[in-house]
């Protein structure tokens, strides 16, 4: 259902997408091997989604498989704004003429566009992929009034969205926890879609072995994004990985 949602909004974007790029080819035969592979690019996701579903998605085919398809949605995405900004330059410039017909129809000036549509989205992605592989640490200082507790610090670390499936390499995850260790946080808290949950029979074991070497002296807490609803809420698994899971609940702890 939540697939069948996406792809309302998701093939109509990439039809408009598929008709302003073919325009920008000069013969037929190049418009014809754009929009095969466009077609391909555009169904590649859903088709993968469907496939991990009724297959086991641990099998190393299927991982190189679906890696792909993931990078394929932001590469639509990024193309669909670009498409759009540069119909609004045209438009805009055609209006203000402050480029004439002949350059905007002209042969370099599409082969130009063409390149920056195609170049930009795949930039952004490395961009993003480096920087998704890549741990930062963000330190704040907070002072609060001291009441009852006797404590005088509390060191806090949070973290979230890890999107954790099988598919993905668990090299991260180790990262992460080398890096929580050495913190000594006093509390670790999560905030939601730890699990991509798009599975009921999800092996999530080796995710849970990590989750339970993180070292922390009052726990970790965590609470449940939109994902892990996706596969019916995968309470075993915060279970399993030592994790507090906290839904409209107050935890009490001896601070």
């Amino acid at each position: 259902m939540f697939l069948l949602k996406g792809l309302i909004i998701y093939l109509p974007l990439n039809f408009y997408i598929c008709l302003r790029i073919r325009k920008l080819f000069a013969d037929t035969k190049h418009k014809n091997i754009f929009t095969f592979l466009f077609i391909i690019t555009v169904l590649y996701f859903p088709l993968t989604e469907i496939l991990s579903h009724s297959l086991a998605p641990a099998s190393l085919w299927a991982k190189y498989l679906l890696v792909p398809g993931y990078y394929s949605l932001p590469f639509l995405l990024y193309l669909f704004l670009l498409v759009s900004l540069s119909d609004i330059i045209i438009w805009i410039s055609r209006k203000t003429k402050i480029l004439a017909r002949e350059t905007i129809s002209s042969h370099k000036f599409r082969i130009s566009r063409l390149s920056a549509l195609f170049v930009v989205p795949v930039v952004i992605i490395i961009i993003g992929a480096l920087n998704n592989n890549y741990i930062r640490i963000s330190s704040y200082n907070i002072h609060v009034p001291r009441k009852s507790s006797e404590i005088t610090q509390l060191r806090i670390a949070f973290a979230a969205d890890f999107h954790l499936k099988e598919a993905t390499n668990t090299q991260f995850l180790h990262e992460f926890l080398e890096k929580i260790n050495s913190l000594n946080p006093d509390i670790l808290l999560i905030c939601g879609d730890v699990l991509e949950g798009d599975r009921h029979d999800e092996d999530t074991v080796k995710f849970e072995d990590l989750f339970r070497q993180i070292k922390t002296k009052y726990g970790v807490y965590a609470v449940p994004g939109n994902h892990e609803m996706h596969g019916g809420g995968k309470r075993d698994f915060f279970v399993n990985s030592g994790i507090t899971l906290l839904e409209d609940t107050v935890q009490l702890c001896s601070c």
